[in-house]
């Protein structure tokens, strides 16, 4: 069972503004749209409100009634675990994120967190606790026109878990392959990322699989998917929420990290997240 909270605030080119909370899961995935007035965002601690939802540190308190659709609950966050920063790698994006021209901004707030509570979906009790949440943010005005996406942290041993994109990132005239990835096994963070000399070797779909590969040095990641249902997802375009992508919210994965000859980990990948948008000739 996995379900995806989003809030964000939209602003199209005409000025016009739109608080919106996209709701994402396995067998749905509803848009709900908010006054501009009615988001808030504060910082420290970091705490996020559309509509009657709020979303923060210490967990999230939802209330959606609108379009026939009832989403009512309170979950409680364990402290959250988040990527190692330094004045070099400010956020996942490394000295990247330095560059504030760039088309879009992404982050990793948390890669594992515990659950404590319920969600109400129209009449339908469903008990969160004892699951995983994962946390990220992107800011920006548009998505990259072609990129992949990799999330889980449910692996066999507990704190382990994983998140990979690459994208074509644009900059003015040009366009190089940028990636993103951090893995944590065992309680250590390794990361590949196109700023520590890493880049992305392969991605491939037959079918309903996807095979992603990576490479820094002797450091290799090997992620085999086996994408289920999709579900429309809304992205930025010129800042107004109009371009429309597929997301897999819930899959069977693999997962294969290794130093050299070394093995960091192997496990299967539940209830992942992957998104593959754009021609895989792209990258």
């Amino acid at each position: 069972m996995v379900y995806s909270f989003i809030p964000g605030l939209s602003a199209a080119p005409d000025g016009r503004q739109t608080a919106f909370l996209q709701v994402i899961s396995p067998e749905w995935s509803r848009f709900f749209r908010y006054p501009a007035e009615s988001f808030r965002v504060e910082r420290h601690p970091l705490r996020v409100r559309v509509g009657d939802s709020v979303f923060g540190e210490a967990g999230a308190a939802v209330s959606i009634f609108q379009d026939g659709m009832r989403i009512s609950g309170e979950i409680a966050y364990s402290a959250f675990q988040p990527i190692l920063k330094s004045l070099y790698c400010p956020t996942v994006m490394g000295p990247f994120s330095y560059l504030w021209f760039l088309e879009c901004s992404h982050d990793v707030v948390s890669m594992s967190h515990s659950l404590k509570g319920e969600l109400n979906v129209n009449g339908e009790t469903l008990d969160l606790t004892g699951g995983t949440g994962y946390l990220e943010r992107d800011a920006g005005k548009s998505f990259p026109r072609a990129w992949v996406w990799y999330q889980s942290n449910c692996f066999s041993r507990p704190g382990d878990g994983v998140m990979l994109a690459a994208a074509r990132v644009p900059i003015g005239p040009w366009a190089f392959n940028g990636l993103l990835g951090v893995c944590r096994a065992g309680g250590r963070e390794y990361r590949l990322a196109t700023y520590f000399g890493g880049g992305l070797e392969r991605v491939q779909r037959k079918g309903n699989i996807v095979c992603i590969s990576a490479r820094q040095g002797e450091r290799r990641l090997e992620i085999r998917v086996r994408a289920g249902a999709s579900r429309e997802l809304k992205a930025p375009l010129l800042g107004d929420m109009s371009r429309a992508i597929r997301e897999y919210p819930c899959c069977d994965s693999a997962v294969r990290l290794t130093e050299g000859k070394k093995v960091l980990l192997e496990d299967r990948g539940a209830c992942a997240g992957l998104e593959q948008v754009g021609g895989l000739d792209e990258f």
